[in-house]
């Protein structure tokens, strides 16, 4: 079997295991295609299917149905809008090239023997970003959420897991530190605890990233040194342009 043989198959395992729906659109592996795969909820696939057979009417995407509203205040019916995808994969390297050794501009390395565990990790990874989303939308913000909410905190506990199967290695970190804690940290003790697959406790970290970023490090420690308000937006931009993610727990 091939290897784009063997992704692909493996892609259709990983949607079945997780209850969604890998969709290849019918420009797949065509010209100038990188052999692109879209993950879509059960739901999200079955509003798409109605949409589809809805030959009455002109479908949009959800982009096209934003600027209709924003620039010609024309609200386009939930009826008539395609559901976004949560996750895409395209065999792709770092330059955009095709590339069946990488996938998603070089992000996801498939060359080595647990190129099974980075895809299932990527998939997870975005699908219980969804979730979360959705789940605190319906709560009706951060500031609705229970205090010790359990489902908001396991979504937390699965992100780090699955960035660390995507990634290999995932690090723990926090903002604020304390006592002899902080001034260790100002002392040049590593800001970071790198997650071993063990329990993961609530608060258990501000934020996780996939590397040891020296920058964040040293924007850590001014923090805590100066206390500049401003730092903050500052550090929790960095941990997103790592590739790492924020969290919030309750």
């Amino acid at each position: 079997m091939s290897k784009y043989d063997m992704q692909q198959d493996f892609l259709n395992q990983l949607a079945m295991e997780l209850g969604v729906e890998a969709y290849r659109p019918d420009y797949h592996g065509k010209k100038g295609d990188k052999n692109t795969v879209l993950f879509y909820t059960k739901e999200a696939a079955a509003h798409n299917r109605r949409v589809d057979a809805n030959t009455f009417t002109r479908a949009y995407s959800q982009s096209e149905a934003r600027d209709a509203l924003k620039y010609h205040g024309v609200r386009i019916p939930d009826d008539q809008v395609y559901k976004d995808h949560f996750w895409s994969f395209e065999n792709s390297d770092i330059n955009g090239m095709l590339d069946l050794n990488f996938a998603n501009f070089g992000r996801l390395d498939l060359r080595g023997p647990n190129w099974q565990d980075v895809l299932r990790g990527a998939v997870t990874f975005a699908l219980t970003k969804r979730k979360q989303w959705q789940y605190l939308v319906a709560a009706g913000g951060p500031l609705a959420l229970s205090e010790s909410d359990d489902t908001y905190n396991d979504f937390n506990r699965q992100l780090i897991q699955a960035m660390k199967l995507r990634n290999g290695h995932v690090y723990m970190g926090d903002v604020n530190y304390y006592g002899d804690q902080r001034l260790a940290v100002l002392d040049g003790e590593s800001i970071y605890k790198e997650y071993d697959g063990g329990e993961i406790y609530n608060f258990a970290c501000a934020y996780c990233v996939p590397v040891k970023d020296e920058k964040l490090e040293q924007l850590v420690r001014l923090w805590n040194k100066s206390g500049e308000v401003a730092l903050i937006d500052v550090i929790m931009d960095r941990v997103e342009n790592v590739g790492g993610i924020n969290l919030i727990w309750r």
